[in-house]
């Protein structure tokens, strides 16, 4: 799951710079979500970028049983896909 969301995470950033007249390197997450308005991506991305990064900490730092994280990769699979 994690891998998931810095995969994402990492693409988005690299198609927002591209779409910028200033691209800047974002140090935080919220400077990436500024990125992402500056670069006209949907709403809609962005909600589910945000969902995707509270999935990701949530995985990370809280313990899981196996069939939480199960649930969990569920979740993220199904904010990615839409």
């Amino acid at each position: 799951m994690v891998a998931l969301f810095y995969g994402l995470h990492h693409l988005l950033i690299a198609l927002s710079l591209e779409r910028v007249p200033e691209p800047f390197t974002p140090r935080k997450y919220s400077e990436a979500l500024s990125l992402f308005r500056q670069a006209g991506l949907a709403k809609e991305v962005r909600k589910a970028y945000e969902k995707l990064l509270e999935l990701s900490w949530q995985a990370r730092y809280e313990p899981l049983t196996r069939e939480e994280g199960r649930e969990l990769w569920r979740e993220a699979l199904a904010v990615h896909l839409g």
